[in-house]
């Protein structure tokens, strides 16, 4: 049970990255599986050095990547999200434009 949970936790961390209706599912999905770790390191100790292992801070390092990645997908969803506004905007002089 704790290993899907933490594919879930994986999910919903992937879906908040997306942006749009997607990053509410992911935060929602996010908050459940905190919701559900939080309960079971409290019900039970044997969990708890499982909860550490998915709570680890990341390095210095890791910090700065993974805050590169975040702003290259959420440039990458800007960028898709005018092209779309391109496409629907009319293209001859007589047509509005």
């Amino acid at each position: 049970m704790p290993v899907l949970i933490a594919l879930l936790s994986a999910l919903g961390e992937f879906f908040a990255g997306l942006g749009g209706f997607f990053a509410g599912l992911g935060q929602f999905i996010a908050a459940v599986t905190a919701a559900y770790w939080m309960l079971s390191a409290q019900g039970s100790s044997a969990l708890a050095p499982e909860l550490s292992a998915y709570t680890l801070p990341l390095s210095n390092e890791a910090e700065i990547l993974y805050g590169e990645f975040q702003r290259q997908m959420e440039l990458q969803y800007e960028v898709g999200a005018l092209a779309r506004y391109m496409r629907a905007l009319p293209a001859l002089p007589e047509e509005g434009y």
